[in-house]
This record gives C-alpha cells, sequence and structure tokens, in this order.
C-alpha cells in the first residue's frame, strides 16, 4: 500500500456505519467489484493516485482496508453509468463527489498495519490522527517504509 485515503463511514438515515459497510461487502460477494460512494471533500488531482481506501468509524469501532480499483471525484454530485450493477441498493440513485470502485474490503483486525503509515500532511502516524479526527474530512496517507526508502 503506497498512497491511501481514510474515511469515516457515517451512518445515513436507517443505516449506521456498519451497517453501510456491510451492504458494500455483500454487493462485493455478489458482484466482484462495489462501488463506494461519499461527497466528502476529496482533491480531484489526487483520487487517480489513490490505491487503498481506509473506512473507519471509532465510534462503532470498526476498520476496513479496501483496494480501490478506480477513483472518480468531480465538483458536482453525479452518478456513474454502471452504478445500477455496483453499488447497494439503497445508493445507488444517491448523487455523490466522489466514486471508488472497490475489488476487495478487508476488516482490519491486527493493527500493527498501522505502525507503516503516516499522514500525508503532516507524516504523522495514522491511528492517532484517525483516533482524534472528530469531522468527517478526509485523510490522505503513505506507508513510512516507501517514503523513507525513497529519501535515501
Amino acid at each position: 500500500m503506497n498512497k491511501g485515503i481514510a474515511l469515516k463511514v457515517l451512518g445515513r438515515g436507517f443505516y449506521r456505519g456498519n451497517d453501510i459497510v456491510s451492504l458494500h461487502r455483500k454487493k462485493l460477494k455478489e458482484k466482484k467489484r462495489v462501488y463506494y460512494s461519499t461527497s466528502i471533500r476529496i482533491n480531484e488531482k489526487m483520487a487517480p493516485m489513490i490505491e487503498e481506501l481506509l473506512l473507519f468509524n471509532i465510534e462503532e469501532d470498526f476498520f476496513y482496508s479496501c483496494h480501490v480499483v478506480s477513483a472518480e471525484v468531480k465538483r458536482e454530485k453525479w452518478i456513474p453509468e454502471n452504478a445500477e450493477s455496483y453499488s447497494p441498493e439503497p445508493f445507488k440513485t444517491v448523487p455523490e463527489r466522489a466514486w471508488f470502485l472497490l475489488d476487495d474490503i478487508r476488516e482490519i483486525k491486527n493493527f500493527d498495519v498501522f505502525k507503516e503509515l503516516i499522514t500525508n500532511t503532516r507524516s504523522e502516524a495514522l491511528l492517532p490522527a484517525l483516533q482524534n479526527s472528530g469531522r468527517a474530512n478526509a485523510i490522505y496517507f503513505r506507508n513510512r517504509h516507501l517514503i523513507e526508502n525513497m529519501e535515501v
């Protein structure tokens, strides 16, 4: 994992954050790919470089790592043409600014993975940054080991 983005999963309507992730995992199992969409502000230029999406909610105590096949962000809310096929039922007709096509969603149970991840802006450890994030902002991150090897 080189470049990623962490997004806090907030409840929508009748669905809690964990329910939302469960719906996406079910659709992924059925179709082998799934869209995760959001209107959290994401840098349009950075979107194509995102390889990993980290979905989390500290209050609900979950962390999921998702492999990103493609990411597209627009200024205005929109819906991809194939959203009908790859989005869970309650979300496929809801326009959003960012759409991530995923081919893997795995629950993070071993927190050792966080030892190598640092935030993109402050180069601080990712896990404490997530734990202290009250708002639903996007947090960009990188792999510390890869950065250290590049600087040599």
